[in-house]
């Protein structure tokens, strides 16, 4: 499963230098999907590989956004950053219930981090939709 993650983070990163977002940001999720059958839940180290591919995949969206934010983005992208804030506050909860914000505080300070800048990207879409 780490081989396959892998495989499809390296698309993600082909497929965003070639200007395809779409394709990128599927592969980033497959890579998610990929690594959630890992044990993340249970093991740190797989905890740590799931967590850096969540931020990968989040951070990808609102780049995506960023980058279209010219025409509104659209209530896709609406969603998409929202399943995004969603997912990564979920592997935050993860972290917070199994104490490894003190084991890992890098990790874990990341993935608030990465919280945030999908929130303040999700609160942009919104405004822009209103407009």
């Amino acid at each position: 499963m780490k081989e396959t993650a892998d495989l499809w983070s390296l698309s993600a990163d082909l497929h965003e230098a070639k200007g395809d977002a779409l394709v990128a940001g599927e592969a980033r999720l497959k890579r998610v999907r990929a690594l959630d059958t890992s044990g993340w839940r249970k093991d740190q180290t797989a905890f740590a590989e799931f967590a850096a591919a969540s931020v990968d995949m989040a951070r990808g969206v609102a780049r995506a956004f960023a980058k279209n934010k010219t025409d509104g983005g659209g209530d896709d992208a609406k969603r998409q950053l929202s399943q995004a804030r969603m997912h990564v506050r979920g592997v935050v909860k993860i972290a917070e219930d199994k104490h490894w914000e003190e084991e890992m505080p890098e990790v874990v300070a990341e993935l608030r981090q990465c919280a945030v800048e999908v929130a303040s990207a999700e609160e942009e879409a919104a405004a822009a939709a209103a407009t």
